[in-house]
């Protein structure tokens, strides 16, 4: 599980890093890449740290209950919190992760992202619209900031 978790993560990353280095239209090679990889690695990524999660939670579980006489206690101490955050993270992936997934697919199908208004001239963003203070101070001055 984890080389799933390590290929999901570098896939995206891969596919994401062109798009922020030099940038794209909206439709170009380098946004599409963008947009299309975490189709596959979200859901591959989530599954797999869940599932890591649970293992390591389950598995532990003899650490923690078996009696010995001097490390019992050292055990309890350290894996007891590390159990119950991985048993956290198994409840944010499996519960938060299908709230997630919908907006990668709008994305990915063209119908997601920021909307933007144009203003009167056409070619700036209104800064009303715009999704951080960066954006939209130089919204305000006519010019666009692309993440």
């Amino acid at each position: 599980m984890a080389l799933t978790i390590l290929v999901a993560w570098s896939v995206t990353e891969v596919a994401r890093y062109p798009w922020i280095v030099c940038g794209s239209p909206k439709g170009g090679l380098t946004h599409k890449l963008r947009t299309l990889v975490p189709v596959v690695t979200f859901p591959l990524g989530v599954v797999g740290e869940a599932y890591a999660c649970w293992r390591f939670y389950a598995e532990t579980h003899a650490q923690l209950f078996t009696p010995t006489p001097e490390g019992a206690r050292v055990a309890e101490l350290l894996l007891g919190p590390l159990r119950y955050a991985a048993l956290l993270q198994v409840a944010v992936n499996l519960g938060l992760g299908p709230v997630g997934y919908p907006s990668i697919l709008k994305k990915a199908c063209g119908r997601g992202g920021r909307r933007k208004k144009a203003r009167a001239n056409g070619t700036a963003h209104a800064a009303a619209s715009a999704a951080t203070p960066v954006d939209g101070a130089l919204a305000a001055k006519g010019e666009r900031f692309t993440h």
